[in-house]
């Protein structure tokens, strides 16, 4: 199933970490099928496979990443993430 993306780095790993949330094996041939191309095309987007997961894992920290202020109290603060 191709889906229809422009081919950037955001969205290879918007396609990886979409098979690793419905715990499918992550390829690299798998990612390029799925965006529609081939996988010589997503290394204009990323150095290597290790890579990938690099950006995944950046990614997965700015999602569990939590804001916040610390002029407030520590009890809103914990409030605000509970």
């Amino acid at each position: 199933m191709k889906v229809a993306r422009k081919l950037s780095r955001e969205s290879i790993v918007d396609v990886a970490l979409e098979q690793v949330r419905e715990g499918k094996q992550v390829s690299l041939a798998g990612i390029a099928e799925l965006l529609g191309v081939r996988v010589p095309s997503l290394y204009h987007h990323i150095d290597h496979r290790e890579h990938l997961f690099t950006l995944i894992e950046d990614r997965l920290h700015d999602e569990m990443a939590v804001n916040i202020d610390p002029r407030g109290s520590w009890s809103a603060a914990i409030r605000s993430v509970a």
